[in-house]
């Protein structure tokens, strides 16, 4: 019996049994597949990162690559002997993913090939008044492609969010202004009064929970290790620059300082994703060539359904429509 070059290639040193061999055999109806994946894995990684120093991290996993018309199946147990080669090293969760996919690719035979690994991790932050430690969860991502000419990297962070409702603060500066005796001014008068109102204390208005992810991709790199991504720690900066992060411990003064910078900082799930966008194309570890995706939920406090905004975009665009507002 003959082997193809596709196990000459794998196994060069044993005579392949094809007929044991099912998923090397050709298939019946000879298309080529587009994408053959393992799903509801988990893989632990050893990672890297100024955001948690170096960690264990249990990620969800999902490999795959494409299929050639002429093999029937993946060999599934070159993608688990993949996990668990890349899961032994130290460093970037990017360089992990990228390790993963060319492992894949290589002895699957296949031009095509993508792992993606997420994973939580538990921050522990110091709350802004009492000082207290708080345990707060986020989630990080890293994903790798492999095809012809078109490669990419992308490392992304997902946190818990909380908004207050820009609209609703209109009418309650009304009554606040009504109350003091300030709405029959000038027009002038009443503009100066609802400024000084605004800043003074939180204006009432609903405010809900949300979830913001930020996600860097760029083109692959040739050294897994040198993978051309920002840190998680980068990440953490944008999204806490561009929105308002929650806290699981707060006492109570931890908790007014909360809602009232939140109140302070009303803003609609556009806002968030325009916010944290700009802040990410502000940032000086995010290269001008990356490509830029900004998704946020809103978990709609006041309605049946909830609210998605997302903006994807070049970061060199992103700085050319900011302007001057772009790093040095």
């Amino acid at each position: 019996m003959t082997t193809t070059p596709v196990e000459q290639d794998v196994l060069p040193a044993a005579k392949v049994d094809l007929e044991h061999d099912v998923p090397a055999q050709a298939p019946e109806t000879p298309l080529s597949v587009d994408e053959v994946s393992i799903f509801n894995q988990r893989a632990p990684f050893a990672v890297t990162d100024p955001l948690f120093g170096s960690a264990v991290i249990l990620c969800d996993v999902v490999v795959g690559c494409s299929l050639s018309r002429g093999q029937r199946g993946i060999h599934m147990s070159r993608m688990e002997v993949a996990l668990g080669e890349a899961s032994q090293g130290t460093g970037a969760l990017a360089s992990a993913a990228v390790l993963v996919a060319r492992q894949i690719s290589g002895t699957q035979r296949m031009p095509a090939a993508w792992a993606h690994l997420s994973g939580e991790w538990v921050l522990t932050n110091q709350t802004r008044v009492t000082g207290l430690a708080s345990r707060d969860r986020v989630v990080v991502g890293a994903a790798a492609r492999l095809a012809p000419g078109a490669g990419r990297v992308e490392v992304s962070l997902s946190a818990t969010t909380m908004t207050a409702c820009p609209c609703m603060q209109a009418y309650a500066l009304d009554d606040l202004l009504a109350h003091f005796g300030h709405a029959n001014g000038s027009p002038e008068e009443v503009a100066a009064a609802r400024a000084a109102a605004r800043v003074a204390v939180p204006v009432a208005t609903h405010s809900q929970k949300g979830r913001v992810t930020v996600t860097v991709g760029v083109p692959s790199s040739d050294d897994p290790a040198a993978v051309p991504v920002p840190t998680y720690a980068d990440l953490m900066d944008v999204i806490s620059a561009g929105t308002t992060l929650t806290s699981e411990l707060l006492k109570r003064p931890d908790e007014y300082e909360l809602v009232k910078r939140v109140h302070l900082r009303a803003q609609f799930v556009e806002d968030v994703v325009r916010d944290t966008a700009a802040a990410a194309a502000r940032h000086p570890r995010i290269a001008a060539e990356a490509t830029l995706t900004v998704a946020a939920e809103s978990y709609e406090s006041i309605h049946g359904h909830d609210i998605q905004a997302r903006l994807t975009c070049p970061v060199s665009e992103l700085r050319a429509q900011l302007g001057d507002a772009a790093p040095a």
